[in-house]
């Protein structure tokens, strides 16, 4: 070998090195992002082995020294909210400036396609579109499918709210933000982290479900899938060359040539893999400090509204415990109306999946749920999506409320009328309930949406009237009741129109526990 080609040999091996030595970022730092006001704030990113890195901002100067693998992490004191501010890093030779830091609350926007929805498809949108909010700040991370949880980066930028840059982003995620910052006077971050159609298990932490008996069978039948699919590859030689030979001879005799051997989807790579889109897009959140979370996700459950009852909170503290920030704001979409195609004769799993929500709010600590009920596709007009009702705007307004109450401590009204107890009295059932702000009151001529029954458990609809701050609802053709439903359905027709003076809409309920037609449903891997 000569030395001409013993030094491009040389270059050759040192040049992947070199790029991977460089200084780089985590994607989550860019131009015009938000940083989470006092908390301590980690940036991180990568460079060359054993580098010294310098971050400075805001008179602050923070040192450390990239890992044996060339990872580096710095951990910021405190800041106000405020800004803009500048965010220099060094090292290896190299100079990063992030210009326009603000200073201010940071929100995860998670969940699926009602989360997704971008504002150019809501009602009103184009108002809002003709805006520019200088201190709402935007960021889309994606959520690919992962094995194991990813720390190193997250693709994205940040984004100034402005015409360009909102129509894209998530009606939900920025109408509550620009609420909340218009409210506040701070800064707002939004990371929107969703994927249409998704499934809650694809965002929960494998631990999370492992621990818990009631979940750990979703690891376990995945588990299996993806050791079957690896004996299918393995065998998949063999089947080929048998099916060659014998198409082969098919075609010899003039007979129909079979489908060659399907190796099948691989599960590692399946969307609905348990975990994956945690793995892949909110782990590599986890160490960005935030506010909190808003979530908007369900639908894709609905099948299995029972274990969503365990799954939901399961979510909720594996994200708190990847994120190491205590129990932070949580706070969430009930579920609103939806007209399916093929509505189901024995029970209602939307109902139930509600259902879940309400629970996980009364059960989960810090939690908030913004009831929806009223604000699905207007079933007058065949050109909405039933499934992805454009109504977006009041949702994000709703959550802004919640997150008043439950992230800020505002003594404000910020949910609707909610179940809280029964009795019987002489045919009639007296319902009490909570949150009820100024008083209960009925949209319309009269109260709907009540059903009622008896000791056969059959529902029939009720007669319902506002008694002071309490409900009694009764039906001739149910003497002896026991058991009251209220929105109980996909899409309840007549709709319920009990609402509080303040105008915000009750949860569906009911007072029973009989099992739902969901209660046992089997993991459909």
């Amino acid at each position: 070998m000569t030395n001409t080609m013993r030094l491009w040999l040389l270059v050759a091996m040192l040049l992947p090195f070199s790029a991977r030595a460089e200084l780089k970022l985590s994607g989550l730092f860019s131009d015009h992002m938000v940083l989470q006001r006092d908390a301590p704030c980690s940036v991180w990113g990568s460079a060359t082995p054993g580098a010294e890195i310098t971050v400075q901002i805001a008179g602050q100067t923070v040192k450390a020294n990239a890992d044996a693998g060339g990872r580096w992490l710095v951990k910021l004191a405190p800041l106000p909210a405020g800004g803009p501010l500048e965010l220099v890093v060094s090292g290896g030779g190299k100079t990063i400036t992030i210009k326009d830091v603000l200073v201010g609350d940071v929100w995860i926007c998670g969940g699926q396609s009602n989360m997704v929805l971008p504002l150019s498809r809501a009602l009103g949108a184009a108002e809002v579109l003709t805006n520019t909010y200088a201190k709402l700040r935007l960021s889309l991370a994606g959520s690919p499918v992962r094995g194991q949880p990813v720390l190193e980066d997250s693709a994205g930028s940040w984004a100034i709210a402005d015409p360009s840059s909102m129509g894209g982003f998530s009606g939900v995620g920025l109408i509550f933000g620009r609420e909340l910052q218009q409210h506040l006077g701070i800064p707002i971050g939004l990371i929107q982290c969703a994927a249409n159609g998704s499934v809650a298990e694809a965002w929960t932490p494998r631990e999370a479900m492992a621990t818990n008996p009631a979940l750990s069978d979703m690891i376990e039948i995945v588990d299996k899938a993806i050791d079957t699919h690896r004996s299918r590859l393995a065998a998949w030689p063999d089947a080929f060359t048998n099916w060659l030979k014998e198409s082969d001879n098919r075609e010899r005799r003039g007979e129909p040539i079979p489908p060659p051997p399907s190796m099948g989807q691989d599960p590692r790579v399946n969307p609905y893999r348990p975990s994956g889109m945690f793995n892949g897009g909110i782990a590599p959140l986890t160490r960005f400090a935030i506010k909190g979370v808003v979530w908007y996700q369900g639908e894709s459950n609905g099948g299995f509204a029972y274990q969503y009852r365990e799954l939901f909170p399961a979510l909720i503290a594996g994200w708190r415990a990847h994120w190491k920030q205590g129990d932070f704001p949580f706070l969430f979409v009930q579920l609103p109306t939806y007209r399916p195609r093929n509505p189901e004769t024995n029970g209602c799993s939307w109902a139930e999946l509600r259902e879940a929500q309400l629970m996980t709010w009364k059960r989960v600590k810090n939690t908030g749920m913004a009831v929806t009920i009223d604000l699905g596709a207007d079933p007058n007009d065949p050109k909405q999506d039933p499934l992805h009702p454009p109504n977006k705007i009041p949702v994000g307004q709703r959550l802004a409320l919640v997150a008043r109450a439950v992230a800020y401590g505002e003594k404000v009204v910020a949910t609707g009328p909610i179940y809280d107890s029964m009795t019987s009295e002489s045919g009639k059932i007296r319902l009490k309930f909570s949150h009820i702000g100024g008083g209960l009151s009925v949209k319309g001529d009269r109260l709907e949406g009540f059903t009622i029954a008896g000791a056969d458990k059959v529902f029939v609809p009720a007669a319902a009237a506002v008694n002071g701050n309490e409900v009694v609802v009764s039906s001739d053709k149910v003497p002896a009741p026991v058991a009251v439903r209220y929105n109980w359905d996909y899409e309840p027709k007549p709709l319920g129109n009990l609402y509080n003076k303040e105008g915000l809409p009750a949860s569906p309920f009911r007072t029973d526990d009989w099992p739902g037609s969901t209660a046992t449903a089997k993991y459909w891997w």
